[in-house]
């Protein structure tokens, strides 16, 4: 019971976080509108999220395992519930930013700290936490692929604001089940705490190869979304509500793929379904190149799910590979410097097809 209760709390937190990742994007022309704002300035909507997330994961990770997993779990998801409200009174542009800001700090702190809870609640049961990391990488999945739709659909009746400040009543729920789950997390004893330890890290050359695949699997999605916001609403002149309808292609086969993962990984390794995915990645992006540089919406139908159920696979089967790729005690750290390469390359992809358009 006490293992459910761990990943009901954790995986809504990361919905939270994922869907904040991907809500915006639709957001976009409208707050253009409302606050007067540049492509420029759009970019530092989506990437001053992506950039403080990214760049605090490793502190994130570090205070996990040094001061106890639920206590930044939760200090990361209050702060991350307040800033969520901030971002829907945001009444200039460089409010939102900060704002958002503030976001990325909270997310930095839960994030690392919910992969060390699940990985304490499993401890002693290695396929129970494959299986957990599944479904919560797979509650990721699923909140990406509904944050373009829901996004579409709250912006139809109640407006942009309405996108961030749908987080609080869910913030609050999250709160509620953390609350309930007496889990303690156990302490990174010694002389390695600190960057160093971050580094030795890198020795192990499996958790290298994770790291380096999930900064690319994020630049690649992440910078397309980005694109393919303004291209739907600003090029074929979509509503927010038809440009979320649009992303269906992409994101619900991001979400299948997060589901399938943890099968495909105990069945078939996650080196072949890692490799696998990059194939479908590289099948996907070259379909539209070859689409050309204008094209209708129909001919980007079978490209996007491709890549969609790249991105699905990689997720999941790179995470369940650092974990088991590195010692408990460092759990906390091997999530905030795995996720911090996800944000990174989620910023690199967003500020790399700003300066394309």
């Amino acid at each position: 019971m006490q293992q459910r209760q761990v990943l009901a709390a954790t995986s809504l937190s990361y919905v939270l976080v994922i869907l904040d990742t991907s809500i915006v994007n639709v957001a976009l022309a409208p707050i253009a509108v409302a606050l007067h704002s540049t492509i420029t300035a759009l970019q530092w909507v989506v990437g001053a999220y992506t950039l403080a997330f990214g760049g605090l994961l490793l502190v994130g990770g570090l205070l996990a395992d040094r001061f106890g997993a639920r206590r930044l779990y939760m200090t990361g998801l209050l702060l991350f519930t307040l800033a969520s409200v901030l971002c829907g009174l945001a009444d200039h542009g460089m409010t939102l930013v900060a704002a958002r800001v503030l976001q990325g700090v909270g997310a930095a702190l839960l994030v690392p700290a919910s992969l060390a809870l699940i990985n304490q609640a499993y401890q002693h049961d290695p396929g129970g936490r494959a299986a957990a990391i599944g479904v919560w990488a797979g509650c990721g999945g699923v909140a990406m692929a509904a944050g373009p739709l829901v996004g579409g659909v709250l912006i139809e009746v109640l407006g942009w604001r309405s996108i961030f400040l749908a987080n609080l009543p869910l913030g609050l729920l999250a709160v509620g089940l953390t609350t309930r789950v007496a889990v303690n997390a156990a302490l990174a004893h010694g002389p390695g705490w600190g960057v160093r330890l971050a580094l030795q890290l890198f020795g192990n050359r499996a958790f290298s190869a994770c790291v380096a695949v999930s900064l690319v699997s994020a630049l690649l999605l992440y910078g397309l979304m980005f694109l393919l916001s303004l291209y739907f609403q600003r090029t074929l002149g979509f509503s927010p509500l038809r440009t979320g309808a649009a992303f269906l292609p992409l994101t619900v086969l991001v979400s299948v793929g997060s589901l399938m993962a943890g099968k495909c990984v105990r069945a078939f390794g996650s080196r072949w379904l890692i490799g696998s995915a990059l194939l479908l990645y590289g099948t996907g992006f070259a379909l539209l190149l070859m689409s050309g540089s204008t094209p209708a919406y129909a001919l980007l139908v079978v490209p996007l799910p491709l890549i969609g159920l790249a991105a699905g696979l990689i997720t999941p089967a790179a995470t369940a590979a650092m974990m088991n790729a590195v010692h408990p005690g460092q759990a906390g750290l091997a999530a905030g410097t795995l996720n911090t390469a996800r944000q990174l390359g989620a910023a690199l992809g967003v500020a790399l097809a700003s300066g394309l358009l």
